[in-house]
């Protein structure tokens, strides 16, 4: 069930300020998520990172700090969104070369598969996040998001009414 107000998640939502792939999002919709105290996951699609044609790790963190001077850190995850399609499962998928190059795809240098995503950690350090924006970035925005947004329904009560119970015998 879902609290007051959905958050939303902006799933592989880097900053179109910082790289202008047209499947990443403008400041307005960052700003939107923000607002309803969702969160804005980093991605580290090549494309979706930068124009170039090996982007860096330091390129992924660009759109950290852009989103966290635009937002704050609490709205930043990450959603590597690795994948390792040749060209059949582009053609199979039915990928849309508009937004995504046809592979093989570069990943960034310093995060180029899952092995390295501890090097996310000192490369956001190094651009002057605290340690606890780090640990939020690294998860817990998505934990305070989801906290917020689902409860526990209430427990049904056990006594009804007659009219409840159309007359019949209720349910215990």
């Amino acid at each position: 069930m879902l609290g007051d107000a959905p958050r939303v998640i902006l799933s592989h939502g880097n900053a179109h300020r910082v790289c202008e792939s047209p499947r990443n999002v403008s400041d307005e919709i960052i700003r939107g998520v923000a607002a309803t105290g969702g969160v804005v996951e980093l991605c580290a699609f090549p494309a979706f990172v930068s124009s170039d044609a090996v982007p860096t790790l330091d390129q992924m963190i660009d759109h950290a700090v852009h989103i966290a001077e635009l937002v704050g850190p609490e709205y930043i995850g990450l959603g590597f969104y690795f994948a390792d399609e040749d060209e059949n499962d582009y053609d199979y998928f039915g990928y849309d070369e508009r937004y995504y190059p046809r592979p093989p795809w570069t990943w960034p240098a310093g995060i180029s598969w899952w092995e390295e995503a501890a090097n996310i950690t000192p490369a956001l350090s190094r651009r002057g996040f605290s340690m606890d924006e780090i640990i939020g970035i690294m998860g817990e925005t998505f934990m305070r998001a989801f906290d917020q947004s689902w409860v526990t329904p209430p427990t049904p009560t056990s006594t009804m009414s007659m009219s409840s119970c159309h007359g019949g015998p209720c349910p215990s």
